[in-house]
């Protein structure tokens, strides 16, 4: 037993005795169970997150260290005024938004980039259970018990909050100890302890402010690659999501760069410190709930809310990219360049393999499309956006024909849609007859066939539709093609993603302010669905 206990001195992370209770047996061998063996996978392939884990205990070390200090630059600096009133700030904070016009402004929200080094802290010493060594102070929380815990409850098809959390340590005693936590000791305080609230909700903050969700998110999907549970695919599908945003917002009136006179919704401003005397201290104004916009659904429908843009591959049907947009009142095209580069930078393979882009008619654009495949080697495919044209009635078209819509679709007298057949170089699109389920020529028994058919004609009708009827349609790419619409046939796939990812896993309101929150809330989603699809 001596040398057991020795053995144990020089190697902790190899445990004496793991106790097994009978709840767990039963949670380990249910189907229905997914956060038990989530949990249990985090725990079981710690050694991928040992460097993750090194950085949190930095940060945290850090955060600690800086509190005092920052409290007193806190009080110094109400002494002084930066001159800027709140009107001001209102309009400065408007005019460096996408949607107001500033072109320059990025497009998506800039991730926190983790911490490079860990000076005071090895990763190969941390493990489950074991924490780095401090000379003063209170032991911190078990970084992959904590991990586990916000982890599990995303598992469970609720919001990894802090407050959900804390609910599920203290109200589910098996959740607790398959996340290596103890219900609290009425005689002394062990760090195995459930933490407090408050405990939680600075793990959450520190895990947001330095982009450690997003460094689990990647890793997790890394990892799926490398085990082949996911594989790249030459074609991917775009579009963005909305979250309702828990923040207010005031209607600012201004004049923009064309002297005419516009509305936009933004959010209200404040000023993110505990100074009495808010308006003549120092710090500046800021969005409180900065990256919210006024998104459009459809004609009177809009909703104050946040934006992301997700891609995903649609024949496994798994997003690998969700990344916030900095406006939510921003066009969704507008994402599309820049996740391409986060794509790019993360999963060079998937971008490389890919040879189409997916997406719906909000990308229909000639320079987007352009730009997208001179920069990345990749064809955006989309739906024709029909913006402001109309479709040509029959007074427009060849003797039968009764409509031409804007995306190519041509309907004869009957109601019939043609079958498109191929385009004659420098003449027009070339359509055949129309055909019911058995692939039978329905011109036969069509009542309007001698007011289009001509008498000697035995195969149905066939129509010539010049180019200068569709101006707007690619020559190259119509979305009539059969190829076309059998490739687009896998965008939906992009709406199970997006289902999974807001209503499955997550929860479509939000519980926190800012994109900074909002970031971190989309990547604990995507990280649970990443470990889900592991096991």
């Amino acid at each position: 037993m001596l040398n057991a206990l020795i053995d144990y001195w020089k190697h902790p992370e190899e445990l004496l005795f793991h106790i097994i209770e009978s709840d767990d047996l039963v949670l380990e061998t249910s189907e229905d169970v997914i956060w038990f063996k989530v949990v249990k996978n985090i725990f079981q392939n710690h050694k991928d997150n040992q460097t993750t884990a090194a950085k949190y205990y930095q940060a945290l070390f850090e955060f600690n260290r800086k509190a005092a200090i920052d409290g007193q630059k806190r009080k110094e600096i109400q002494k002084h005024n930066n001159g800027e009133s709140k009107e001001d700030g209102i309009f400065r904070l408007l005019l460096a938004r996408p949607a107001a016009g500033n072109n320059d402004a990025p497009k998506l929200f800039q991730t926190p980039t983790p911490p490079a080094k860990t000076p005071s802290v090895n990763a190969d010493t941390i493990l489950p259970g074991t924490v780095p060594f401090r000379l003063a102070g209170r032991k911190p929380k078990d970084f992959f018990s904590l991990v586990a815990a916000f982890c599990g409850t995303q598992s469970m098809g609720m919001d990894a909050t802090p407050e959900n959390v804390y609910e599920n340590l203290t109200g589910n005693p098996s959740f607790a100890r398959a996340c290596n936590f103890t219900p609290p000791s009425a005689y002394s305080e062990r760090q195995t302890d459930i933490p407090k609230l408050r405990k939680i909700e600075q793990f959450d903050q520190i895990m947001t402010a330095n982009g450690l969700w997003s460094e689990l998110k990647k890793t997790a999907i890394d990892e799926n690659f490398n085990q082949n549970i996911i594989y790249p695919e030459k074609d991917l599908v775009h579009d963005t999501t909305h979250h309702f945003a828990f923040s207010g917002f005031e209607t600012v009136e201004y004049t923009d760069e064309k002297g005419k006179e516009r509305k936009k919704s933004q959010s209200h401003v404040t000023k993110k410190c505990s100074c009495q005397h808010k308006e003549d201290c120092q710090h500046a104004w800021e969005l409180s709930g900065d990256g919210a916009g006024t998104v459009v659904k459809k004609h009177n429908v809009y909703h104050w809310a946040h934006k992301a843009s997700i891609i995903g591959l649609p024949e496994q049907a798994i997003p690998i990219i969700n990344q916030a947009m900095t406006d939510g009142a921003s066009h969704d095209s507008n994402s599309i360049i820049e996740s391409l580069d986060i794509l790019k930078k993360h999963f060079p393979e998937v971008a490389k393999t890919a040879k189409n882009l997916l997406d719906d008619s909000a990308a229909d654009d000639p320079k987007l499309k352009r730009l997208v495949e001179k920069k990345f080697g990749i064809k955006l495919r989309c739906h024709i956006n029909p913006r402001r044209r109309k479709t040509l009635k029959e007074k427009e078209l060849p003797k039968g024909m009764a409509s031409l819509t804007p995306n190519g679709t041509l309907r004869c007298k009957d109601d019939l849609e043609m079958d498109y057949q191929g385009k004659r170089q420098g003449i027009g699109y070339y359509y055949g007859p129309p055909r019911d389920e058995q692939n039978r020529v329905s011109c036969e028994s069509c009542p309007f066939q001698s007011q289009c058919c001509h008498k000697t004609n035995t195969c149905g009708r066939h129509v010539i539709i010049p180019f200068a009827k569709l101006p707007n349609i690619s020559q190259d790419d119509p979305p009539m093609a059969k190829r076309f619409q059998k490739l687009m046939k896998k965008r939906p796939s992009v709406e199970r993603m997006i289902y999974r990812l807001k209503c499955t896993l997550g929860d479509r309101y939000l519980s926190k302010r800012g994109n900074l929150n909002y970031q971190a809330s989309l990547d604990k989603a995507m990280l649970a669905l990443h470990l889900i699809i592991q096991l």
